[in-house]
């Protein structure tokens, strides 16, 4: 997207990045050439772009089961626009709800993630879903192709099962090695730029989990190198139909590929073989720290007691983007755009949460005109030492002093937090702790919760996902997860001195 489009929405960094972006395309051809006369030797395998993808629809909400009744006792006393949430700040009860939520499937599951690991986590998670599967419960299952290298056979294996589809987002047709990978990126770079950065997870169109979250040891606390504080929220009533509408929208859009279209007959094994060599790797895996809890039995009451006893209701808006095909064809919006124009609503107090934090002089002017006005606007991002993107806290870096002077309070979270109840499993000592939350909220008032980053990759490339929600009581809880992380032992505040240097303070 060019910066004369939406203003000057870019740092100098990114300016330079598009304009060798627009010098690589001039010399796409002969970098090409070079590139081929490098891997003489290198396997091909192209995707089978002539595969068929038939429509589908999200079912009806389930009128049977678990999930139906506590659905129902949740909606007894919400209004009749409202609907009920419960935050997940946990990592580990996070990936818990959702295997629970999946045992306890009768009709459908969606799932819908930007990436899908291969590890222990995933393993358990991908079980879950096929015990759901081999219950006649219709998986659909739709993740971006970003983080799919040399994983073909599996999707393939997994399309075999009767009750699972597997569709892929914006994948690369070179399905060899990285260095092929990247050639196309070179001939292609526009659209294998712009990737599907949502997150869902609907059960029975009953109930559906939301947040920052992808599926990942890091994301669940189990990882030996870094973990994340990260943040979920579970929602029961009608936003779960509306948040199913956006999973439709992508599913049936021309950008997917169905899982078919990478099968390799060569190489391919079947499905029950995977699943095998998948559950020998988690018992392998199981006198870990942390992984061994993995395999023991979810409470389930005690989870649904807990939901029906710490859910709040509110009123909320599904904020989404179209797929880029719609916004190809000028007939699609980017509805998180929406949320540029929200500051005029904001009176006495603004809280943001993003890992990755690059403003534009359009962000950059609303900050400073929300606090000339009177709003404390406090701000949470990563430090360097705990960001596990070193090239996005570049981006960051050059606007610390132009927050700071325009009278945001600046905090940046520390690898080595003090308080990491939640980030970490029982047992586990990750390398360092890095922050993933992707929220905001306004006067204590409205909250949203969601995929989308404060940088202009979240806001004019890929696609993002996320609920509005307006509750207070929810808002209450955020509001209190963020200054919690913003206490000196979790996290540095980052002010000028005396002489006017950048000072960091615990």
């Amino acid at each position: 997207i060019s910066s004369s489009a939406h203003g000057h929405l870019w740092p100098d960094a990114f300016d330079t990045l598009m304009y060798l972006q627009k010098s690589l395309r001039q010399t796409r051809a002969l970098v090409f050439l070079m590139g081929l006369s490098l891997i003489p030797g290198c396997a091909t395998h192209r995707l089978q772009t002539d595969v068929d993808k038939i429509p589908s629809q999200a079912l009806p909400p389930a009128e049977t089961g678990r999930i139906h009744e506590i659905s129902q006792k949740l909606n007894r006393t919400a209004g009749a626009d409202e609907s009920e949430f419960m935050l997940l700040p946990d990592n580990l009860n996070s990936l818990r709800w959702r295997v629970l939520l999946a045992d306890l499937a009768e009709q459908s599951i969606d799932v819908q993630y930007y990436l899908i690991d291969r590890d222990d986590s995933s393993r358990y998670f991908s079980m879950a879903l096929v015990r759901a599967a081999n219950r006649g419960v219709r998986i659909r299952l739709l993740v971006d192709d970003v983080f799919l290298m040399n994983r073909d056979d599996r999707i393939a294996a997994w399309s075999e099962h009767p009750h699972i589809e597997i569709r892929v987002f914006n994948p690369w047709h070179k399905r060899g090695s990285l260095v092929q990978r990247g050639l196309e990126y070179l001939g292609y770079s526009e659209r294998l730029n712009q990737r599907m950065h949502n997150k869902l997870f609907a059960v029975d169109n009953r109930i559906a989990i939301i947040g920052g979250r992808n599926i990942g040891d890091a994301y669940f606390g189990l990882s030996d190198k870094y973990n994340f504080r990260d943040l979920d929220v579970i929602v029961a009533g009608p936003m779960v139909d509306k948040v199913s509408d956006s999973f439709d929208l992508y599913w049936n859009d021309e950008w997917t590929v169905s899982a078919s279209a990478f099968a390799r007959p060569d190489r391919e094994a079947p499905l029950k073989e995977h699943m095998v060599r998948e559950g020998a790797a988690l018992l392998a895996a199981s006198d870990k720290a942390g992984t061994a809890g993995l395999l023991k039995p979810i409470p389930s009451k005690d989870f649904l007691d807990h939901l029906l006893s710490n859910s709040v209701y509110g009123q909320a808006w599904a904020v989404y983007d179209d797929p880029p095909s719609e916004m190809a064809n000028q007939q699609g919006v980017r509805k998180i755009d929406q949320l540029e124009d929200i500051d005029s609503a904001i009176e006495r107090e603004l809280l943001i949460a993003s890992p990755y934090l690059v403003p534009s002089e359009i962000f950059m002017d609303k900050l400073q005109q929300l606090s000339q006005r009177g709003v404390r606007v406090r701000l949470l991002t990563n430090s360097l030492a705990s960001t596990n993107h070193t090239m996005v806290h570049s981006g960051y870096r050059p606007w610390r002093r132009r927050l700071i002077d325009a009278g945001i309070e600046l905090y940046e979270y520390r690898a080595d937090a003090g308080d990491t109840a939640g980030v970490l499993a029982a047992g586990m000592e990750g390398g360092f702790t890095s922050l993933h939350t992707k929220t905001f909220v306004i006067d204590r008032e409205f909250v949203y919760l969601g995929s989308l980053n404060m940088d202009p990759r979240s806001f004019h490339i890929n696609t993002e996902m996320g609920l509005l929600v307006a509750s207070p009581q929810l808002a209450e809880q955020v509001a209190v997860l963020l200054e919690r992380e913003m206490d000196p032992e979790n996290a540095w505040r980052v002010t000028r001195d005396d002489e006017g240097r950048l000072a960091w303070t615990s």
